[in-house]
């Protein structure tokens, strides 16, 4: 029979290690106000915490404190029940190690935290070594409920599973944390003093003897991981050393209801970095492969950031996404845009100086309708052009554009009227793509293997994606029963405006959104826009296909009258481009096709309200087909379309199309 404590009181302790070496197998019940189960007070004292029981109802209180103690203590093989206000399950104080948690269960309510790594910004860390073999109960702590004062969703409540104040865990695998609605499941703070850099490393595997970090949540509202508290300068305007946060390795998210968000940044990161890649990329869409962050529900979010990130070299990576609902964004850099000034301390303006590349599927598993979503959306006004405090960043601080630089978004049948990247506010925005694409081998020798299409780059920007030969793959050989319809890769739309951002001295900036895409556009949706601009929005590309019926390359619609004159929505595109139905006509070429009627209706360039389309570099075809390999040598897929210009002077230049 295990021993027992009950531990009543204030500030009373049920076991109290001032040195030695203790085997603690017991049941505790710590109630009252700041009273712990286990105390370990010295820097000598070991604490080895096996198979036991705490239930912590009491406020301000902890199962276990390390307060000091040996780098060799542990727990191991313990439930933790929390539910006492502001209490803890484990709490490792600054300056302290805990080498391992295995084994063990947390369960945890109201503003409790399961385990808490820290609690100042102005000393050394604490560091977890390891954490495996583990489970985090969130579920009645509600840590991202509604604030029914202002009725507006508050960032940085307690109640959660791992609360990284300040410190570090080392390697976490095979452990789980669940959630079921308004709940946080991991936080963690950005400090602004000498204190830690906070970072967890989630390096398991899948495999029996590693599993995966697995972070999951039912019902409405739930972050998997949210970075909160970062400002960089304090109330009487002295600078703050910021530091910085990094979440690498491979983990899983299912994320199961509406509005949930597997990494959110609210304020102020020095330098962020949020990397899941995989050894080896998923096979499939599989919620347990390794590194698969799946959002199921309307209005998820992948990666959400709305704070100003400063440090150029910042990263999120993010391998494998997979997405189904209306209106998802695999990234949302968001300002609020309702005319309240940005904080100039904590810099909530959604400004990313760093590198994105993100990559994954959004209408995926042909369920859920998800229409209306977008791969990588930006409000923020960020541009070059700026300096950083216009926008909530440090005094001397600077901006970039907005860098993607891996891109491997692919709407399927069940994403309809999407968009790849969406620009607004004035938000400069370059686009690249360090992924594979356009590597397809089909399963089978019917139809035969394809050659490549002439001209297709391994590195294009493409919304098409197709699963087979048990991987996703990204390109443009595809066909029209696997694409979605209406969507457009790129979407300019009006200009920067301080006033609606709540900026700071932006002098006469009012630069139009832009678009610069760096790599060759291949755009496979059906009725598909390839380039969007409107209000004065600016979109730069180089070689566009559109392997849809009905596409549009370019599509230009509206002036706006500014301070410094009018400014037409404008689109120029320095390369070839293609509308040729390869879709329909090209490698799956079905001569009993619905949609044969559907061909040779493409449009190359549309200019309507002023807007201005230059296409640069474009001769004519020399032949009808994009590649007579590709259509069981029936050379009959024509460059189909039109050159139209309409309405209030519209403007096309130099377009040349065989048709």
């Amino acid at each position: 029979m295990a021993t027992s404590f009950n531990i009543n009181g204030n500030q009373n302790n049920g076991v109290r290690l001032q040195g030695g070496t203790a085997t603690i197998d017991a049941d505790f019940g710590v109630h009252g106000t700041g009273n712990n189960g286990v105390l370990a007070n010295a820097s000598g004292a070991l604490a080895k915490i096996e198979n036991s029981e705490f239930n912590v109802d009491g406020s301000s209180s902890n199962g276990f404190y390390m307060k000091d103690g040996s780098t060799s203590s542990y727990v191991s093989g313990t439930t933790f029940k929390i539910t006492g206000a502001n209490s803890n399950g484990v709490f490792v104080n600054d300056g302290e190690t805990l080498d391992k948690i295995e084994n063990s269960d947390f369960t945890v309510g109201d503003s409790a935290i399961g385990l808490l790594i820290g609690h100042s910004s102005g000393t050394t860390g604490a560091k977890v070594n390891t954490i495996s073999g583990s489970t985090f109960n969130v579920n009645a702590t509600n840590g991202n409920a509604i604030n029914t004062v202002n009725n507006k969703r508050v960032p940085d409540n307690n109640g959660t599973g791992i609360y990284l104040k300040n410190g570090s865990i080392g390697s976490m695998k095979s452990t789980t944390i669940t959630g079921n609605g308004n709940d946080i499941l991991v936080s963690i703070d950005v400090n602004d003093g000498s204190g830690a850099s906070n970072s967890i490393v989630m390096n398991g595997d899948g495999t029996a003897a590693n599993g995966l970090v697995r972070l999951e949540a039912t019902g409405g509202n739930n972050t998997a991981i949210n970075i909160q508290n970062g400002k960089h300068t304090n109330d009487n305007g002295g600078a703050l050393t910021s530091k910085d946060v990094s979440v690498k390795g491979t983990w899983n998210s299912k994320l199961t209801g509406g509005n949930n968000t597997v990494v959110k940044n609210n304020y102020y990161v020095n330098k962020l970095t949020i990397e899941d890649t995989p050894s080896s990329l998923p096979t499939s869409i599989s919620p347990v492969d390794a590194g698969m962050l799946r959002v199921e529900g309307d209005y998820g979010i992948v990666f959400s950031n709305m704070g100003f990130v400063k440090d150029t070299a910042s990263t999120v990576k993010l391998d494998a996404i997979s997405m189904s609902g209306k209106y998802s964004a695999g990234a949302a850099f968001l300002s609020k845009t309702d005319g309240t000034k940005i904080d100039p301390l904590r810099g909530n303006s959604g400004v990313f100086n760093g590198s994105l590349k993100i990559q994954g599927v959004i209408g995926a598993n042909n369920g859920t309708d998800s229409d209306y979503s977008v791969g990588v959306y930006a409000n923020t006004g960020q541009s070059s052009a700026l300096g950083g405090a216009v926008l909530g960043g440090p005094s001397g601080s600077t901006m970039t554009n907005l860098k993607v630089d891996g891109l491997n978004i692919g709407f399927n049948e069940k994403a309809n009227s999407s968009i790849l990247v969406w620009s607004s506010n004035g938000t400069a925005i370059d686009v690249t793509n360090s992924y594979k694409t356009n590597d397809f081998v089909p399963a089978s020798t019917t139809p035969g293997t394809p050659a490549t299409v002439d001209g297709l780059q391994a590195n294009a920007i493409t919304d098409g994606t197709r699963y087979a030969n048990n991987k996703d793959t990204w390109g443009y050989i595809i066909d029209n029963t696997k694409v979605s319809k209406g969507s457009v890769i790129g979407y300019a739309t009006g200009y920067f405006d301080g006033t609606v951002l709540g900026a700071y001295n932006w002098a006469t900036h009012n630069d139009s959104s832009k678009i610069d895409f760096q790599k060759e556009i291949n755009m496979v949706s059906v009725e598909g826009t390839a380039l969007l601009a409107t209000k004065g929005g600016e979109i730069k590309s180089k070689d566009v296909r559109a392997g849809g019926y009905k596409s549009i390359i370019a599509y230009a619609d509206g002036i706006v009258s500014l301070n410094n004159g009018d400014r037409s929505s404008s689109i120029s595109i320095n390369g070839q481009i293609n509308a040729a139905d390869n879709n329909t006509l090209g490698y799956y070429y079905d001569s009993g096709s619905d949609h044969l009627k559907d061909t040779y209706q493409n449009i190359g360039a549309y200019a309507v309200n002023s807007g201005k389309v230059t296409i640069a570099g474009t001769a004519v075809a020399t032949k009808q087909t994009e590649d007579e390999k590709q259509v069981n040598n029936i050379s009959n897929t024509k460059l189909g379309g039109a050159a139209i210009s309409s309405g209030s002077t519209g403007y096309i230049k130099n377009l040349m199309i065989h048709h």
